[in-house]
């Protein structure tokens, strides 16, 4: 009987992208999970298409609400409430522009979920279609 050569590949993250994800606002730490399970990467992709029609709408608070929720979905369920809270509240604010949406951005870098820099043609403001994000939130264009 021949003997069977079995490879076996090795699919383990390496030991930085198995670390949860951490950043800070002041004395809050936030933390976000090594890997976003499927599930909320679906819920996200849903909530960022509805951020994007909200906003034509002009609702403030409802794209807050939505910016939120992104968060929920991305933070860790002890940390996530925290970050509401501020972020929708008037106690230690965050800001939604210089703070809020930089997050996002950071988050998606360090999830391997958008380019870490705009392509040339995206950098110009003469997007072609290749890289960057088209969200207006998520590419920190003015929201109203």
């Amino acid at each position: 009987m021949p003997e069977l050569d079995l490879q076996m590949k090795d699919f383990s993250l390496p030991p930085e992208d198995a670390k949860p994800k951490e950043f800070k606002i002041g004395a809050d730490v936030f933390i976000a999970p090594p890997v976003i399970p499927a599930v909320v990467l679906a819920e996200l992709a849903g909530m960022a298409g509805s951020l994007a029609e909200t906003q034509q709408g002009g609702d403030l608070m409802a794209v807050l609400e939505k910016v939120a929720s992104l968060f929920d979905g991305l933070l860790t369920e002890e940390t996530a409430p925290r970050f509401r809270a501020r972020l929708l509240g008037r106690t230690e604010p965050i800001d939604l522009h210089r703070q809020a949406i930089p997050i996002l951005q950071w988050l998606m870098e360090v999830y391997g979920l958008r380019p870490t820099e705009p392509s040339s043609s995206s950098a110009s403001g003469l997007d072609g279609g290749g890289g960057g994000s088209t969200d207006p939130v998520l590419s920190g264009e003015s929201i109203l």
